[in-house]
């Protein structure tokens, strides 16, 4: 899957540094979008950032088992996964979605009211920061 050129990370325009095991390290934004890309290629029903729909809680144990030998950093899959989640087509998503699906696009268990709650509390927040 292509990701297009109007898909922007709002939080890309820094480098990420996390700090594991006393060192730090530094990932970019290329370092994301790789992951995001990997992500839509192996996981298409479950990827789709034209149209998101909510994944399941902990997915990312599920990517890590199933995706061992490509050996994604862990770091690096977490932060695209709350990149992904907080854009705000996921964001209407979730607050429309009754069901969450798994990495193949099986729908699973129900939003949770708090889930979209917050889902919608966020999104609140990012039409605020446009306007601003």
């Amino acid at each position: 899957m292509i990701i297009s050129k109007g898909y922007s990370f709002y939080s890309l325009s820094m480098t990420i540094n996390l700090k594991r095991n006393m060192t730090q390290k530094t990932y970019t934004p290329k370092d994301i979008l790789n992951c995001l890309k990997l992500l839509c290629k192996k996981f298409p029903k479950a990827f789709d950032i034209h149209h998101p729909k909510p994944l399941k809680l902990f997915i990312h144990k599920d990517i890590q088992r199933i995706l061992k030998k490509e050996k994604i950093d862990e770091n690096i899959l977490q932060i695209t996964l709350k990149i992904y989640s907080g854009k705000p087509k996921y964001l209407q998503a979730t607050i429309d979605g009754r069901y969450r699906v798994n990495l193949y696009g099986f729908e699973g268990r129900k939003v949770q009211n708090k889930h979209k709650a917050y889902a919608k509390q966020k999104l609140e927040e990012l039409k605020q920061a446009e306007k601003k």
